[in-house]
């Protein structure tokens, strides 16, 4: 098991070392746990809220903020509130 884990991962390294978060960050949207879901993020000093929209190139979470501004946050404590199609019937 181990090693087939390694036989994929080895090639996907190559591409990411070769062209960096890019090829992957389809993947990564559909993935994403809280892409498209209204988030609180603590920065520590402050704290932001708004909807997460899509993750860039260089990995950091797009937020739209309530009055439509965008920002790009690298790190931080986020929350992720249900969205109704998260709620059960």
């Amino acid at each position: 098991m181990l090693a087939t884990f390694l036989n994929h991962l080895e090639p996907a390294y190559d591409l990411f070392v070769a062209a960096g978060l890019g090829p992957f960050l389809r993947e990564i949207e559909e993935a994403s746990a809280v892409r498209g879901r209204r988030v609180s993020v603590d920065l520590g000093h402050r704290r932001v809220e708004g909807i997460a929209r899509s993750v860039a190139s260089d990995g950091a979470l797009g937020v739209e903020l309530a009055g439509g501004e965008r920002i790009d946050l690298h790190s931080g404590e986020i929350t992720a509130f249900a969205t109704e199609r998260d709620l059960p019937c």
